[in-house]
């Protein structure tokens, strides 16, 4: 998970559970104890963003290496092994209401990210695959937006607190509940396209629900509509060959480099490889950013013919 996305799931799910903190009795039932413990929950996964900040010799390798506290069963592991901690100077009580608060933070945090085409990598480290169901955008820009704004306008305007609160979760549930709805509908709609070698792809396009991305992913090439949800008919698709020279692709995804951008940090890569003289250019970057005017993140390696003597570059990442 790019750490833009990260800090900016994380945001939601404070923003998000500060102003269910204000729904009466939450704060008396819960306590600041159980906000804070909540709260350090969803901080939980920037111990990978740190850790491998110590370990990373750079920002490839930063970028390129599995998740460790994202990976749900290392991260319950290291609750439980807190918990025990607090258990020992503590009581049992104790231990398990500090379990439960971080465990529901990390779970909040999870879930906002399953929620978006970043995903959550479920399986790691033993798979890079993340699992999705991406009925919002990445980040949830606009879920914090009105979360923040409901919980400025609570603390501004404390006789309207309880109708401010009730109608910002309100709110932030029907933008949820707009997003499933949309995607269930075009998921539908586009169930056609697919076929034995092609599998079908729909993702929100940008920071809204205004627009979407089909993407169609076949074995040489890609097909990227990018429809309305409840639009008719779909846009005429447009088509990218997945690389350009399929035999040198395949030799240079022995690079473990290559490899982890590739199939775990890109969505969709397109690469382009280029030849001249004594020099292998590789140029990968995602299907929706193949735009000259806008480019967005951009992996870079050039080698000389023999693969030898390799020089990457990372452009635009967060």
């Amino acid at each position: 998970m790019i750490e833009r996305d990260l800090m900016l799931d994380s945001s939601a799910a404070i923003v998000l559970a500060a102003l269910a903190w204000h729904v009466p009795g939450a704060a008396r039932r819960f306590g600041r104890g159980g906000l804070l413990l909540f709260v350090a929950g969803v901080l939980l996964p920037f111990l990978d963003t740190a850790l491998f900040h110590l370990l990373a010799v750079d920002r490839i390798d930063l970028l390129s290496r599995p998740p460790i506290v994202q990976a749900p069963f290392l991260a319950l592991g290291l609750i439980a092994a807190l918990a025990v901690l607090v258990a020992c100077a503590a009581t049992p009580l104790r231990a398990l209401a500090v379990a439960l608060g971080l465990g529901a933070g990390y779970a909040a945090h999870a879930l906002l990210a399953l929620l978006t085409p970043v995903g959550w990598p479920l399986l790691a480290p033993f798979s890079g695959a993340r699992v999705m169901l991406p009925i919002l955008p990445a980040g949830h820009l606009v879920l914090l937006g009105v979360a923040f704004s409901g919980l400025v306008l609570a603390e501004t305007l404390p006789r309207w607190r309880r109708g401010l609160v009730s109608g910002t979760l309100v709110l932030a549930g029907a933008y949820g509940l707009a997003g499933a709805v949309q995607y269930a509908v075009l998921t539908v709609r586009v169930q056609a396209l697919a076929s034995a070698d092609a599998q079908v792809h729909v993702y929100p396009d940008g920071n809204s629900l205004a627009r979407w991305q089909v993407v169609l992913e076949g074995p040489q090439r890609y097909e990227l509509r990018r429809p309305r949800a409840l639009s008719q008919p779909l846009p005429e698709p447009r088509v990218l060959p997945r690389w350009n020279d399929e035999s040198l692709f395949l030799k240079l995804l022995g690079d473990p480099v290559v490899s982890d951008f590739y199939f775990r940090v890109f969505h969709h890569p397109v690469v382009r490889l280029d030849v001249s003289g004594s020099q292998i250019t590789l140029l990968m970057q995602e299907l929706e950013d193949q735009s000259p005017l806008v480019p967005g993140p951009t992996f870079y390696l050039e080698s000389d013919l023999s693969g030898r003597n390799r020089f990457y570059q990372l452009q635009r990442f967060n």
